[in-house]
């Protein structure tokens, strides 16, 4: 039969077009490939791309249904999303958490219940897995708490309680403070001591928290004793304050004063030949460039001029807004006359910036990242259908050493240092 003069060209022979399908497939895959960089990150581009969460539930008539549903959703997608739910913790054990938490939702608070979501997600294991949302929903004491030293201390608090800062935290609600760390470390996630001791001091400034894991008898009020730095042993009532840290003083606040204090990128000389840059945080990769164009400049036209990247208390973000400034060392040849200053604040892409840093010849100075450069992260998010809590989860597993990023130089600062206004850290980067 005559297909007549056209059919040849609308249809081909079919190993033709799966000739061509299958090239198109090949150049694909070999894309993905180099873009994710290397075959073992293929099934995380996989995942991330095409993975999505499920589709939410209609909201049920009850308080303990939704309450359920937002459970059900919670442990259906931690393990659809994440990238090796099990890697810490086994099924039996995480399905066992889950049906323990659905039973108890009739007699849970919806405190109690938001602690219990913490631990849930806590359990995956890994710092980037995390449900902090929750803390933009409940109201902090006027205060807030860190691990200086080996004490738990006020690290920042309303002026009309300034006698307080830099106090040693002595009994937090009804327990001693040691205690009190405890009830509240299954509530955080963290791949490093330093970072879950970080985490856990947040975590005691919301008496809502606090009440759910017994360390205090209210939800939204108790107090705390504490010896201030003048030696003397003060017990304080608090009382649920504004969400945030608006008007807080802080005992670890900059002390370059003339650098705007908000600001994530910010430069200065603080000497004729010594330059300081501050990265607080891995963003705005213009705003970024535009900050580390003059530097650059400096230490173009002063051969001798030294400079100090501080990267404390950068929780991170993208790895790659710090690349201007790595690309223009390398153009100089300035990384050896480069100083890194970092903490357990320095977190996730700012751990690798300051891994990068080193390769460059940057001598590190201060303490250990708050994580290693190996490590989960790669995140996504999905939130919970009743609460509208956003949950963070890590879909993809770095290689490398599991381990903090540790100083060449080590310089733990103390909390007298704080009052004093000392930073000694910077002070030896300075005197280098």
């Amino acid at each position: 039969m005559d297909r007549g003069p056209d059919a040849p060209a609308r249809h081909g022979p079919s190993w033709r077009r799966h000739l061509i399908a299958a090239t198109a497939i090949a150049l694909v895959v070999a894309a993905a490939v180099a873009a994710a960089g290397g075959p073992s990150r293929v099934p995380w581009l996989w995942q991330r791309t095409f993975v999505q969460p499920t589709d939410p539930p209609t909201p049920a008539a009850t308080r303990d249904e939704r309450w359920r549903q937002d459970l059900a959703y919670l442990r259906e997608n931690l393990v659809r999303l994440h990238g090796g739910a099990f890697h810490s913790v086994s099924r039996e054990r995480f399905e066992a958490a889950f049906a323990g938490a659905a039973a108890r939702v009739h007699a849970s608070s919806d405190g109690e219940l938001i602690a219990e979501t913490m631990r849930l997600v806590a359990l995956i294991g890994d710092g980037h897995t995390t449900t902090w949302s929750w803390l933009e929903t409940l109201r902090p004491y006027p205060v807030r708490f860190g691990r200086v030293g080996g004490e738990w201390v006020v690290l920042a608090t309303e002026p009309r309680h300034a006698v307080l800062l830099g106090a040693r935290l002595l009994t937090l609600g009804d327990v001693p403070v040691d205690a009190a760390a405890r009830r509240l470390a299954p509530l955080a996630s963290a791949e490093t001591a330093s970072d879950h001791e970080a985490r856990v001091a947040r975590l005691m400034a919301y008496p809502e928290l606090l009440h759910a894991r017994g360390v205090q008898a209210a939800p939204q009020s108790g107090a705390i004793t504490v010896r201030t730095a003048s030696g003397v042993q003060r017990t304080v009532a608090l009382a649920a304050g504004a969400r945030g840290s608006i008007g807080l003083l802080r005992a670890d606040a900059d002390l370059i004063l003339h650098l705007e204090p908000d600001a994530d990128h910010a430069w200065t000389l603080l000497e004729d030949d010594l330059v300081y840059l501050r990265y607080r945080r891995c963003r705005d990769p213009v705003g970024f460039a535009a900050v580390a164009e003059p530097v650059l400049t400096v230490l173009e036209r002063r051969p001798d001029a030294r400079l100090i990247v501080d990267l404390r208390r950068n929780g991170g973000g993208d790895s790659t807004v710090i690349r201007p400034l790595l690309d223009g060392l390398l153009r100089l040849g300035a990384g050896d006359r480069t100083f890194a200053l970092t903490d357990a604040g320095t977190y996730s892409s700012a751990t690798m910036n300051a891994h990068d840093l080193r390769r460059l010849g940057a001598t590190l100075i201060g303490e250990p990242t708050g994580d290693a450069l190996a490590g989960w992260g790669e995140v996504r998010s999905f939130v919970l259908p009743n609460s509208r809590q956003r949950i963070q989860v890590s879909t993809f597993r770095f290689r490398g050493d599991d381990r903090p990023v540790r100083p060449d130089v080590a310089v733990v600062p103390t909390i007298d240092d704080w009052l004093a206004g000392r930073d000694p850290v910077l002070d030896a980067a300075a005197r280098r």
